[in-house]
């Protein structure tokens, strides 16, 4: 799947390409813990957070400031998915107290 995205992305003469391919397989991976109902799902958007926020980073270390709005996004999804982290961690253990 990872050599398909690649190829695809490759195919569009998309920048970044191994940290977008990153990206896209991180987001796939939380969605199937999404479906599964697993707490995994956290902390895979975590790390595509990590990876987003990397994405964005670069054009900026290269001189386009256009491109510090579209920091925020990724740093609000960290922030939220880190509540999601403590908030199930939370409610597992009120679950095993009863």
């Amino acid at each position: 799947m990872t050599i398909w995205t690649y190829f695809l992305l490759k195919s569009f003469n998309t920048n970044a390409l191994i940290v977008l391919t990153i990206s896209v397989m991180t987001s796939l991976t939380a969605v199937y813990f999404q479906i599964r109902r697993s707490s995994c799902v956290f902390y895979s958007y975590i790390v595509n957070d990590f990876v987003l926020i990397t994405l964005w980073v670069i054009p900026l270390i290269y001189g386009d400031i256009e491109v510090i709005p579209m920091i925020f996004n990724p740093i609000f999804n960290l922030l939220n998915d880190s509540y999601g982290v403590y908030n199930w961690k939370k409610l597992e253990i009120k679950q095993k107290a009863s």
